[in-house]
């Protein structure tokens, strides 16, 4: 079975392979600045994209993006502490903007926060952008051709048809050749999260009948950013292979001695840092249900 397309790489790849361009078409005013590090502080968590950027006014600011492909109840309060991360650490206003790659009935309405009481205690305001929403023909009207490949997620109504076509439109992008071969690529790799399997590879099947295959091989643009990116992504999942098999351990270590788990427990262990699990595991023969929940934050 063909190994499933990595889609949170190929959209970071088309946004940082043209930020200005990106900026322009998503967040019309604002001008990079300098991209920043995705690292947050605290816990290891790691945002899809932070850039810091500048106002029309001559004020900096960070804007932060995440990518989604399905929709996550508790979206807002990642965002929510993404953000205070951020300001943590580079003590700059920070704008969260949350994309949506594939159309939902429901989607998480910013903003997010409680009330104590009848008092408001917290309002994080983010920013949704629903691609399914959007025009791609406005994009396409742009010379921003490395921010191409999201027409493929434009139109609420995806069809192989409709792919094809914008394919067609894109072959026709006045770049070099080795270029072209990347934007087509990625186009093909981005339509599949609205087609099914055997709708993208007939697509993939028609770009390359579009194209030389000289031209999608010898791309030494994909291959500068593949070089660049591949030991990112190999380590990120090894990173996040090795975080889910201590995150299991620890569940199950904490079964097998107090049984059925509460909720917040629950939650508190996917959130918890690779140290604090090791510590739990290693205190689990000691410890008490009340002390384990302690090395997790909770009282």
């Amino acid at each position: 079975m063909p190994e499933k397309p990595d889609y949170d790489q190929i959209v970071k790849l088309s946004a940082i392979t043209d930020p200005q361009g990106f900026l322009d078409v998503f967040a019309p005013g604002l001008k990079l600045y300098a991209t920043r590090s995705e690292e947050l502080p605290s816990q290891a968590r790691r945002a899809d994209e932070v850039w810091e950027v500048v106002f029309p006014s001559g004020k900096h600011g960070i804007l932060h993006i995440e990518f989604q492909t399905q929709v996550k109840d508790d979206r807002g309060l990642r965002l929510a502490e993404y953000a205070l991360r951020l300001f943590q650490q580079y003590q700059l206003p920070v704008l969260s903007v949350v994309i949506f790659l594939r159309p939902a009935t429901q989607v998480p309405t910013p903003p997010f926060g409680w009330d104590w009481d009848t008092r408001e205690a917290l309002r994080y305001h983010y920013e949704s952008i629903r691609l399914w929403e959007l025009s791609a023909e406005q994009l396409l009207e742009t010379t921003f051709y490395d921010i191409w490949p999201f027409a493929a997620l434009m139109h609420r109504q995806v069809t192989l048809e409709y792919e094809i076509e914008l394919a067609k439109r894109l072959a026709q992008a006045p770049v070099e050749r080795e270029h072209l071969g990347d934007i087509m690529r990625r186009f093909g790799i981005l339509a599949g999260v609205r087609l099914s399997k055997s709708e993208s590879k007939k697509l993939t099947e028609r770009i390359n009948a579009m194209m030389s295959e000289e031209i999608l091989k010898e791309s030494t643009y994909i291959q500068a950013l593949i070089e660049k990116w591949e030991p990112v992504i190999l380590a990120k999942k090894e990173a996040e292979g090795e975080a889910k098999g201590m995150h299991k351990m620890a569940q199950k270590t904490l079964e097998g001695k107090f049984g059925t788990l509460s909720d917040d427990l629950l939650t508190a262990l996917e959130a918890a840092s690779p140290e604090t699990l090791e510590d739990i595991v290693a205190h689990i023969s000691t410890d008490t249900l009340e002390q384990a929940r302690e090395r997790l934050g909770l009282s």
